[in-house]
């Protein structure tokens, strides 16, 4: 084993304790080269220990969480915007898309009286006020579940 040396991974853990082997203690007390080694990071060990943490004249943890706060909240306007945006899109072009069907549309509620008119579209406008609240609620509840797991 003179010619086989310790990695200097495996001197570190050993130095740290993580790992105790016989065969390891063996051949730093036979190898002058691995046990130069270990010295060496016995020697840099403590010298890291003796480094003081530098102190600041402010909270770090603070700041620190109101700027992922502040980035919080940038990220879910931007998110309440695309969605938002794709919705305006989308109601865009059904409106669009239902243009050339309009004056049958617009012939039926000539038929009507006002208060069944104002009925059929009361009723039109809270199914569709409905649908875009539960469309919002499951997709914040889906980018909670996302963004939980990241």
């Amino acid at each position: 084993m003179k010619n086989n040396h310790l990695t200097d991974e495996n001197l570190q853990a050993f130095l740290l304790n993580e790992i105790q082997d016989v065969a390891i203690n063996n051949h730093i007390t036979e190898c002058s080269i691995c046990s130069t080694k270990l010295e060496n990071y016995r020697h840099l060990m403590g010298q890291i220990n003796e480094i003081t943490p530098e102190k600041f004249s402010f909270d770090v943890t603070t700041v620190v969480m109101h700027k992922i706060e502040k980035y919080a909240v940038q990220e879910n306007i931007k998110r309440d915007l695309i969605f938002w945006s794709t919705m305006a899109a989308l109601m865009g072009s059904i409106v669009l898309l239902s243009l050339p069907f309009l004056q049958p549309m617009v012939s039926v509620f000539y038929a009507k009286s006002f208060f069944t008119n104002l009925f059929i579209i009361g009723t039109g406008l809270f199914v569709v006020i409905f649908f875009v609240a539960d469309i919002y609620k499951l997709n914040n509840a889906k980018e909670k579940i996302l963004f939980d797991n990241n």
